[in-house]
């Protein structure tokens, strides 16, 4: 199952698409230098999260944008890899950081 407009994704765009029926991801790389508005549409997806991994700043992950009818659309800047997915985000244990 792979999201339809990513295949269709503007200029310096990377999409791919991974899912089963109820855990999907979609991952878009931006290999442009410039920032890129991109519409996912993806029927059922239900993005809950939307992780960015940019050169510019640390890892984030926040709640993904609204659907509309399906469709999600995102800002992905220069060089960053941006994640939308509905798959609980799994949490970094506390010893992790030991040595």
């Amino acid at each position: 199952m792979y999201p339809p407009a990513a295949a269709a994704a503007p200029g310096g765009i990377v999409p791919h698409g991974v899912g089963s029926a109820s855990k999907v991801s979609a991952v878009l790389l931006n290999r442009s230098v410039a920032t890129q508005m991109v519409a996912v549409s993806w029927h059922g997806a239900g993005f809950r999260y939307m992780e960015t991994a940019d050169p510019r700043q640390e890892n984030s992950v926040e709640p993904a944008p609204k659907a509309t009818a399906d469709r999600v659309e995102v800002q992905v800047p220069p060089g960053a890899i941006v994640t939308l997915t509905n798959v609980e985000l799994a949490k970094v244990s506390e010893d992790f950081y030991r040595a």
